[in-house]
């Protein structure tokens, strides 16, 4: 009975991967033929190392950066072009794999909420198929941006089915590749306080540790300011437009979003 279980999974997984693929091809196949740009260059030269003391150096916090993404930029970026050279296709390749992955971890975590196989595959496939992605595949600078959703979503997952430790590890990896898993610790306590399976305090407190320590490292070794668009800036206009921008992307807007509107919430329907 488990050995027949076993191969239902499978064949169940097997088939909503070949899916996720043929969707993620469909939608995204034009990226295999962009080359590199912008940033991208940028990029693959920090990216070069002549030594194992150059290629620790990328987990040292730079002051002339902004950002502090070692496992999310420069190691995949050194592994890839060490590998293959100047070559954009297997950044794609990479993408999608993460893209697929991703779209995985959507499924079991949705599935860990709803228990319902079908509402499940349809909230991953609808994550597969955002044209939020859109950047990603086809700027390679951006894989840190589908890189730290892996981390994220797996460590919550770990985190629901109780093996924190696991969680706290992959938490820890995604500081490493963007930024963005700075907001799981809230997440995490939210659903600490407001679920009915209360995890261990001790635990969350450890996030929040976590998050202490590298907010302090990033300020006194890193650049964590901007200027321009990537100013730190807290009053209530810019949180109002950053809201309102991530909501329609969630639904799909164009990427290029600020340039649509004449005034906060008045689209500009003469362009």
């Amino acid at each position: 009975m488990e050995i027949k279980t076993g191969f239902v999974k499978t064949r169940f997984y097997l088939k909503l991967l070949l899916v996720f693929l043929l969707v993620t091809v469909f939608f995204y196949h034009g990226a295999f033929g962009a080359n590199f740009f912008q940033d991208d260059w940028f990029s693959l030269s920090i990216s070069k190392v002549k030594s194992l003391g150059e290629l620790l150096s990328f987990f040292i916090p730079r002051s002339d950066l902004i950002y502090y993404r070692p496992l999310g930029i420069q190691l995949p970026f050194f592994v890839l072009q060490s590998v293959f050279g100047i070559n954009p296709l297997p950044f794609r390749v990479l993408t999608v794999i993460l893209h697929l992955v991703n779209g995985f971890l959507c499924y079991f975590l949705l599935y860990q909420f709803l228990k319902q196989k079908r509402l499940a595959v349809l909230g991953a496939l609808l994550y597969i198929v955002s044209t939020v992605h859109m950047t990603v595949f086809y700027w390679a600078s951006t894989l840190s941006f589908i890189l730290a959703p892996a981390f994220y979503l797996s460590s919550v997952l770990f985190f629901l089915r109780r093996k924190e430790k696991l969680s706290l590890i992959l938490f820890c990896l995604g500081l490493f590749a963007n930024e963005l898993l700075i907001t799981l610790p809230v997440i995490l306590t939210i659903f600490h306080f407001g679920s009915k399976l209360k995890k261990n305090s001790l635990t969350v407190g450890k996030f929040w540790l976590i998050l202490v320590l590298y907010a302090l490292i990033r300020l006194r070794f890193g650049s964590v300011l901007g200027q321009g668009q990537y100013e730190l800036t807290l009053d209530i206009r810019t949180i109002l437009v950053n809201v309102r921008d991530y909501l329609l992307w969630v639904f799909n807007w164009p990427e290029e979003i600020r340039s649509q509107f004449s005034s906060l919430f008045k689209p500009n329907f003469s362009m």
